[in-house]
């Protein structure tokens, strides 16, 4: 149930910061000896130093055994090779790749990724829309997905829930009289996503709502979660 990260480069310690914040358990793979050195000074993360493109480097840092894959190598090529020998050795596991050409994520995505992410794309657009709409901008680095920040999102998984709850309505679920957090989203069976669903909106099996709240709700939230969870 751990996550490999391949490369320890910017974007490589970008997700290890946020798997730590997440109390995620991770290993890095890494080659380069400086990369490594900091690795070794910094005394608290789990690494690997070889090829990540090496099957039996993989094997080493427990794919058959992890929950997720991040391929944050420079060159595409290496993270293609890593995708399918990744894919090959554990069919199950969650794969996410860097891509660095527009070209590059289709192949990735046909190699066996489940998500890719263009950070130069990703950066410039940030950029852009600093310029465009900095207060929006400036109000969503506020929110976060856990422990990163004083706001935070979180994820149901309806089919988690007791089954009575299964197929009700958004307020029958009563989480925001419970924990204070707010429903911002559902997205269906399908994937189609409603944002700011009404209160009557009927939640289905296979779905997932998400919500949104301050550190105290988000805790509060995590508590009645886990007693409906332990009730199914």
């Amino acid at each position: 149930e751990h996550v490999i990260i391949c490369g320890y480069g910017r974007n490589g310690k970008q997700s290890a910061q946020t798997l730590t914040a997440y109390n995620q358990p991770f290993v890095v793979i890494e080659t380069k000896p400086e990369r490594i050195k900091e690795i070794k000074e910094d005394g608290s993360i789990h690494y690997i130093e070889g090829d990540a493109t090496d099957d039996d480097v993989l094997q080493r840092a427990g794919i058959e055994r992890a929950r997720a894959l991040i391929s944050s190598l420079h060159n595409d090529a290496d993270n293609i090779f890593v995708v399918i020998s990744a894919r090959q050795l554990n069919p199950k596991l969650r794969i996410t790749s860097r891509a660095n050409e527009e070209n590059t994520g289709k192949k990735l995505l046909a190699a066996g990724a489940n998500a890719t992410v263009m950070p130069n794309k990703v950066g410039g657009g940030h950029m852009a829309h600093m310029i465009m709409k900095p207060s929006v901008v400036d109000f969503l680095d506020h929110l976060s997905v856990g422990g990163l920040s004083a706001t935070n999102i979180e994820e149901i998984v309806v089919d988690e829930l007791p089954e009575e709850m299964s197929s009700c309505n958004i307020k029958d679920l009563k989480i925001r009289q419970q924990t204070g957090c707010t429903v911002i989203g559902y997205v269906d069976e399908s994937g189609e996503l409603v944002v700011n669903p009404s209160p009557d909106f009927k939640v289905a099996p296979h779905s997932k709502l998400y919500v949104l709240g301050n550190d105290e709700q988000i805790r509060a939230f995590r508590n009645w979660f886990n007693k409906q969870t332990q009730a199914n």
